[in-house]
Parts: structure tokens; sequence; C-alpha cells
């Protein structure tokens, strides 16, 4: 799981899969995830995806580069996805969020 983990966390702006990830711990993708939630509390995409959104807040009150291009940076391939996970996990859009904690 740390090897999945590490994967997640240096590489999580790459297109990363189930299988990749689930590849990396050496487990079989059914087991990977029922372990992965026992330790983190969640899937492991949904963990990808709110590491993104917490990579993706923390640039947005540390630089002036576009919305579009946060998203881009943080591994969204679509600006409505990545406003949509970011409300979800923020309760805020991407643009809320950097005028209430942005510089």
């Amino acid at each position: 799981i740390k090897n999945a983990l590490r994967l997640i966390h240096t590489q999580y702006s790459e297109p990363l899969s189930l299988e990749g990830l689930s590849r990396q711990a050496g487990l079989s993708p059914k087991y990977f995830c029922r372990v992965f939630r026992q330790l983190t509390g969640r899937t492991p995409i949904d963990y990808l995806l709110y590491y993104r959104v917490e990579c993706a807040a923390e640039m947005l009150c540390a630089s002036q580069d576009s919305i579009t291009d946060v998203a881009m940076a943080c591994g969204f391939g679509d600006a409505g996805y990545f406003d949509r996970m970011f409300r979800r996990f923020k309760g805020k859009t991407p643009g809320e969020f950097r005028r209430a904690y942005g510089t």
C-alpha cells in the first residue's frame, strides 16, 4: 500500500489507474481496494481525486495561474470535472476558494 500511496503522491498529475496502483502494491485490484479503504477511509480513486484537489488548492493559493492551468497541472483533463470535484471536497468552486484564501 505504501508503494501505491507513494505513486499517488509523486505522480498525481499523470493518468493513474486502479490496475496500476494495485500492481504497485502487489495485490489484486479487489483486495487492494479493500485494504486501501481500511487504511485510508477512502477508495483508491477517491483518495487520488482528494489528493489532486488538495494539491490544486495549494496551487490556487500560491500562484496566479489560471484555474484551467491548475486543473491540468493536477491531473484533471476537464475543467468542468475539476470544478465538480473541487466543490465536492472543498465546498467551494476553485474561484471562490482562491478569492477566500489566495494571496
